[in-house]
């Protein structure tokens, strides 16, 4: 996918840079050099998955079960990264059961919780819910106060995929609660986490003032600890906070910054996703189309459903902005977002396609696409997006204009 290119004989009329996913080809001169890579990247693999298997192998002969389960666990990271998601999820699953009759729990606590990370990745978020649930239980059961905290913060950021905004927040102030009996210098990693993630779910309700304070607090803990993507998820919170502010300049140059940092693919699909849709906004359509092609690529390289739909949905929306009608990338996030437990999705991408049909003369379908989205949004607690649903509506559909009035209305008619 990081080396295709769109299918020229599969292009819709209103697109010449930028196809759905399932519209690109590896172009056949490229083939032998693709080719290429794979094999090194294979034969890295191989080597490095036959030290894994030795450690495994010399920790089983010696009766050490646990080692062998974290080594299990390590191989299925190493896997994931990879982006073989499949492969990574039978490792996690042969280390669970081999961590269950351990009287160490420490295993199993993690192997819950990779679980976890990978099914929210992957879009299945009540299943991710329940893991990092039982791993959280566990990890209280066994006094393993650090155990306990991640797995709230993980419960927490399922919610948020979902759009869960008020529940996310509590979970979070559970996470701080469950802090409070450890040292200001301990868990600098989780206090990190929960002040960036707090600073996102405040942003969405609304409350900026409050979700400053987090923002400022989160970035004097990514100058203790050296953690480029988590500084930069920061950065993409603040730029996000930035742009509900209406300080458009501000937003973009924070966005910007943030990706001079080391960051994973997937964040960057984030942050350039929404540097093109801001710049569309803007009336910027030259560079809203450069981020979005960016922002494309990066999406790719992510392999995950939600970053796809993010970004498709950013796509629609640029595409919209330069008189190109947008709809097969709107469809595409809208099937992304129904296929794979993504609610919160469903609803902006709803919010978003609305001004599309109804310039196409459908707005009776308009409309019937933003009471879906406030049923959704309604349903999840999200202020933030029913406002800005609010707004999108009053543009397709204006207040009637009172009888009898003129330039001026004046008193009710009695």
């Amino acid at each position: 996918m990081e080396v295709s290119i769109p299918d020229p004989e599969r292009r819709w009329a209103g697109s010449e840079s930028m196809v759905t996913v399932d519209k690109r080809v590896v172009d056949t001169t490229a083939l032998e050099s693709v080719l290429r890579d794979v094999e090194d990247v294979a034969r890295a693999s191989i080597t490095e998955m036959i030290d894994r298997y030795r450690e495994i192998f010399q920790a089983h002969l010696v009766g050490d079960d646990a080692s062998v389960a974290r080594s299990i666990l390590l191989l299925g990271e190493e896997t994931q990264v990879r982006g073989i998601a499949r492969d990574a999820r039978l490792f996690y699953e042969t280390a669970l059961r081999l961590a269950l009759p351990l009287v160490d729990k420490a295993p199993q606590i993690l192997a819950l919780r990779r679980l976890a990370r990978l099914e929210r990745d992957q879009g299945r978020l009540h299943r991710a819910y329940d893991l990092y649930t039982r791993s959280g239980d566990l990890a209280r059961d066994s006094g393993d106060a650090q155990g306990e905290v991640v797995a709230t913060i993980g419960q927490a950021t399922v919610l948020m995929y979902q759009g869960h905004w008020a529940e996310a927040e509590a979970h979070l102030r559970k996470a701080l609660g469950q802090m409070e009996q450890s040292s200001p210098d301990d868990l600098i990693l989780q206090r990190g986490h929960v002040a960036n993630n707090l600073g996102m779910v405040l942003t969405r309700q609304a409350r900026f003032t409050e979700a400053e304070e987090w923002l400022e607090q989160a970035m004097k803990f990514w100058t203790r600890v050296d953690s480029p993507n988590d500084c930069g998820v920061c950065h993409h919170n603040l730029g996000a906070l930035r742009l509900n502010q209406g300080r458009r300049d501000e937003a973009r140059a924070i966005l910007q910054g943030a990706l001079a940092l080391r960051i994973s693919s997937a964040l960057a699909a984030l942050i350039t996703t929404d540097l093109a849709q801001a710049c569309a906004e803007d009336g910027m359509v030259s560079k809203a189309e450069e981020w979005g092609r960016i922002a494309e690529e990066y999406a790719l390289r992510s392999r995950s459903p939600y970053y796809l739909g993010h970004m498709y949905r950013g796509l629609g929306v640029i595409a919209h902005s330069r008189g190109a009608e947008g709809v097969t990338f709107f469809e595409k996030a809208l099937e992304i977002a129904r296929e794979t437990d993504l609610p919160l999705l469903e609803g902006e991408t709803l919010v978003d396609y609305a001004p599309l049909r109804a310039d196409m003369g459908q707005t009776e379908e308009a409309i019937d696409y933003l009471d879906r989205a406030r049923a959704i949004f309604t349903s999840l607690g999200a202020s933030g997006e029913l406002q800005r649903l609010a707004h999108v509506a009053r543009k397709i559909r204006p207040p009637a204009t009172p009888v009898g009035s003129s330039d001026e209305v004046g008193a009710p008619m009695s």
